[in-house]
Order: structure tokens, then sequence, then C-alpha cells
């Protein structure tokens, strides 16, 4: 009997044995159905790990960050792009040079006037750094810095846009967004290598604002058992705003606080269509009733605390500054007067503006309409942040570098949709692809006018400007005062050091000193523009042809109604390119020399 047991025990082991899967042996009947039943699952499985395990899969991570790496250097590579031209200088708008003489007065410990400071801190310290660990020299340190921070808070744009992106809608969304926000010509010119202006950081705060504000509504900070995480997300809002008003004033956190609004009105707009109008208890109930009764359910449904926050720290935050009112209040008259404002930032977008646009000018519209389609909450956020910015565009052009990131975002729901090939089938993905190859060959194409940015004279100094900058900078006293057109004044104060007359708002501009001015061009001889240098303190003259391109406004000036044309021909600014007035009793040209003739930029100083 027991013999008989052990020898059942090992026939028990021995079958089992055999019965493993992958083992060698005959194969009995159970085994053959383990084995038939894996190679089946196994065989389930292969056309998913074909159609989403694979390398250019965005369900593979490397292959995400790949893209963005090189997404991210196309962004930085596109907005360097015209560094490689010689015929301007490498700083581009205007604007731009007086922040980066202000980061030069920080440097050299000089108080600084009180205006909005841009990115000059951020620039003179961070070039002190530079010099002090490469032992560079602080001019050397800002230009680099001057160059190279713009593209890099441009990288920084597109990331935190593919960040946003893809967690409100799926990492196709995400680089497509991130592909537009990298090739969108506003969004390049504005991050450009040299664009120190406001914009870079404005621009790159709002987008960390607003989204702060939607997102907040997924946070949970719990304190005593009730859910803070609002206060969180207001308070992270208005410490964004208090960032745009140090480098802006209140026109920063007044467009952070513009956008929020419009969502968070057309979210509770949606939210009370969507309420039943009737209740249970009560079927009957008055119609002035079933309407209080919606817009209850919708302000309960809406996000109205964080709301309400936000516009009482705004509120605080106006009466405190009180004192500025009265500036605040002309230039909202200037804001709100479409077209007239002499600052041609300050006048309303037109017809040319949209040509900027390139071909997100048909990407935009399709992007908007899908978006209306869907009606998501993201889709709602995008085109009130677009649509709110757009309105106040017509205002002020400016306003709409602010929809950079809603216009970049909207252009690449097209994008996404056109890489989508789930719901295409075969020949219908082969045009598809087509399709979509084309709209990334044609956006590629269309940024290599990057290059081009400071060919504008009006943007970028040329080459006579810089030259007649070194000649104030080394050949005349450090307390010279200089006159020309205001266009041009921060690039006398920054690149020739001097004290500009008249500037783009640091010493500003009054309509009076513009007619004064306006009369020293198109006087028909030198005694009038000595007449008017000495009434306001100036020892120099410039005149160059980059005028021409606004002598219209010039000539509207001095001689209301009359033909700028005819204002021009008998101009002392004409003459004076001419080469006809080289030196007269009261006034002396000093650059170039009288020798050289007709030239497209003189400097006169006052004889006396």
């Amino acid at each position: 009997m027991i013999a008989a047991k052990r020898m059942t025990v090992k026939a028990k082991k021995s079958s089992k044995k055999k019965n493993q899967p992958g083992k060698p042996g005959p194969a009995s009947g159970p085994a053959k159905t383990d084995q038939s039943s894996q190679k089946t699952k196994q065989a389930k499985k292969l056309p998913a790990r074909k159609a989403g395990a694979g390398f250019w899969s965005l369900t593979n991570p490397r292959f995400v960050l790949l893209a963005l790496v090189a997404i991210s250097g196309l962004t930085f590579l596109v907005r360097c792009l015209h560094l490689i031209g010689t015929d301007h200088y490498f700083m581009i708008s205007p604007d731009s040079h007086v922040f980066h003489w202000m980061a030069i007065q920080i440097m050299e410990g000089q108080p600084l006037p009180h205006i909005p400071t841009g990115l000059s801190y951020p620039l003179a310290y961070g070039a002190m750094a530079i010099s002090w660990i490469f032992k560079v020299s602080n001019e050397q340190a800002l230009t680099f810095l001057s160059k190279f921070v713009p593209p890099f808070l441009g990288v920084i744009a597109v990331l935190i846009a593919y960040v946003a992106v893809a967690r409100m809608y799926d990492r196709r969304m995400g680089l497509a967004a991130a592909f537009a926000m990298a090739l969108l010509p506003h969004a390049y010119f504005t991050q450009a290598a040299g664009y120190i202006d406001r914009d870079p950081l404005n621009v790159l705060l709002l987008m960390i604002g607003v989204f702060a504000f939607y997102f907040s509504r997924y946070w949970h900070v719990e304190v005593k058992g009730y859910n803070a995480a609002w206060v969180l997300g207001a308070v992270a809002v208005i410490a964004v705003e208090v960032l745009l008003y140090l480098q802006w004033s209140w026109m920063g956190p007044a467009m952070l606080l513009v956008v929020i609004l419009a969502y968070s009105t057309v979210d509770l707009v949606i939210k009370f269509v969507q309420q039943p109008g009737r209740s249970d208890k009560d079927p009957y109930q008055p119609l002035s009733r079933q309407f209080f009764t919606r817009l209850k359910g919708a302000v309960v449904a809406s996000r109205w605390q964080p709301v309400i926050l936000i516009l009482a720290a705004n509120l605080i935050g106006g009466l405190a500054a009180a004192g500025v009112t009265g500036d605040t209040l002309r230039l909202i008259g200037q804001l709100l007067s479409p077209g007239g404002a002499e600052i041609a930032e300050l006048a309303g977008f037109g017809r040319g503006d949209l040509l900027l646009f390139q071909f997100f000018l048909l990407l935009i519209p399709i992007g908007f309409i899908l978006a209306l389609m869907r009606r998501r909450d993201a889709d709602v956020l995008f085109v009130s942040w677009f649509t709110s910015l757009l309105i106040l565009s017509l205002f002020s052009r400016r306003v709409i570098l602010l929809a950079i990131p809603a216009a970049a975002i909207l252009g690449g729901m097209v994008i996404a949709n056109l890489f989508d090939f789930r719901f295409a089938r075969r020949n219908e993905r082969r045009i598809q692809g087509i399709v979509a190859g084309m709209v990334v060959v044609v956006m590629l194409g269309l940024a290599s006018f990057a290059h081009g940015l400071g060919n504008e004279q009006r943007v970028a100094a040329n080459t006579d400007w810089q030259g007649a900058m070194t000649y104030l900078r080394e050949e005349t006293a450090t307390d010279a005062r200089v006159m020309t057109w205001w266009d041009y004044g921060y690039w006398i104060l920054d690149m020739g050091q001097r004290r500009p007359i008249v500037d783009n708002g640091l010493y500003g501009h009054t309509r009076a000193q513009n007619r004064d001015i306006a009369m020293a061009y198109c006087h028909t001889d030198s005694s009038k523009a000595a007449e008017i240098m000495q009434k306001h303190r100036a020892d120099y003259l410039i005149f160059s042809t980059v005028e021409l391109e606004i002598w219209p406004v010039i000539a509207s000036y001095s001689n209301p109604g009359k033909d700028p044309a005819s204002v021009y021909q008998t101009s002392f600014y004409y003459k004076s390119l001419l080469g006809t007035y080289a030196s007269e009793e009261n006034l002396v040209r000093v650059y170039p020399d009288t020798d050289t003739g007709r030239s497209d930029l003189v400097i006169y100083r006052l004889a006396g």
C-alpha cells in the first residue's frame, strides 16, 4: 500500500512537470489548452502593441520629449534669425532701447524715473552676475542677455502652452499648440532677440495667471473639511497681477482681469442656459421666479468665489493707487479713441494688421469654429480670451499681442485635427496626411520671414543711425541735448547716450512740442529751425530719410490741410538731405562733413 501511494505521488509530480508551459516533453491535453490560450492572448495583444507602442506614437514619452526639444529649438532659432543681418542694429522696437538704458542705469547705481521698468531689473542683475562669473564687461554681458533672454522667454511660453493644453485636451493638441506658438508671427516678433520691451514677459505672466485661474478648479486644499483651493487660485492670480503691475503699471493687471472676467461671464451664461427652468416641486412657477432659479443654479455651479476675491483685491489696489487716477483716465480716453491716437500702438487695429497673422489668418477662424462646436470648458476659455482682447485691440492695437497664446492654441486646434487619423479611412488618411504636411511646410516656410524683422527702418536703427549715434557718443559733450522727431528719442538716449528733447515716453512729447519740431522740418530755411532749437535748449538737430515714412504726419502738424508732397519740396528737411544747406550762419553741419553733399542722415549744431 505504501509503495503504491509513493508510485501515485511520483506519477502526479511527473505529470505536473510535463504540463508546465514552456517545458520540453510530450504535451497532454490540458497543457495544449494552456499553451493555445496563451498564444491567443499574445495574438490579441500584438495589434495593440503595433498601434500604440511604437517610437513615433504619442503614447511614447521619449517621442513626445524629442518633439518638445525640436519645437523648443525651432522656437529659439526663428527668434534669432534676424541677427544674421548686418544692415540693422540687433535691438528691435524703439521702446526696447529705454529698457536697455534703464538696465545700464541700474548697473551704474543711478536712480530710475518712475515709469514701468519692464525687463530692466532682470537684465541688469543678470548682466552683473555674468560679468562677475565670466570676467567680461557689463556692456558685453548686457548685450548678450538682451539678445537671448527674449527667445528664452519664448521657449518657456511654448513649453507652458504644451503642458497646459496637453492637460486640457491631449498630447497631440499640446504639441500642435506649442508648434503654432513657435511660428505665430506676433509671437516670434515680441520674443525676438533684442526685443526687450515689456511684451515678452507680459505674455508669459498673462499665460501663467490665466492657467492658474483655470486649473485651480481641479486643486484640492482641504481646511477643516472645506475645499479652499479657490482661495489659492485667486491668490496666485493676484500675485501675477502684482508682477504685471511692477513691470507694466496698471495695464498689465487690467488685461489679465479682462480675460478672467470674459471667461467667467461666458461660462456663467452657458451654465444659465443649461439649468432647468422649473423645479420639480413647483412646475408652474412664474417666469421671473424661473429666471432667478436658473440664475442661482448657474452662480452656484460657476466659480464665483475666486472671481469675487480677485475683483475685491483689484478694487482695493485701485483705491490705494488713487493718485494715478487722472493719468489713468487720460490713457483710457486714448485707448477708447479708435484710430485717433497719436501713438501708433494706441491706434485702432486695422485691416493691415490682419495681414501680420500670415497663414494664421486662415487657421484661427477655423479653430474658432471648432471650439464653438465643441464648447468644452477649455474651448470657452480660449474663445473668450481671444475675442475679448481682439475687441479691445480695435481701440488699441497693442492689446492683440496679449492674445498671442489664445490665437496660437486656436490655430493649433486645426493642426491637431489634421494629424488625427483615428477617424479617417485608408484613402482619406493619405489625403489628410498630404494636407497636414503641406500646412506644416507652409508654416515653416513663412517663418523664414523672421530673418527680416529688423529691416524696417523704424523698427531697428540702420547703419546711418548707428554711425550718427557713435558720433554723438564720442564727439559731443555729455550734457548735449539733441532734437529730432520723437520716434527716435530712445535711440539718442540709449545708443547716443545723450538727452533727447522729446522721446517715446521717458521725457514725453506734447502737441506743442510736436508742432514746433515739425516746423523745424517743414520751414523753408534754417532760421526757423535755429529759433526752435533755442526755444527748447537743443544743441544738435538730426534729420534722416527714415522720417520719410511718417512725413504726412510731420507735415500735418506744421501745415494742416496742405499737400504733404508740396510741403516736402520746399522744406528745410528736404534741402538738408539733398546737401543744399551744408552749413548756415546759425546752423553748422557737423555730420557727415560738408564734402559729402547728399546724405541719408545729417546732424546740425546750433552755432554760438
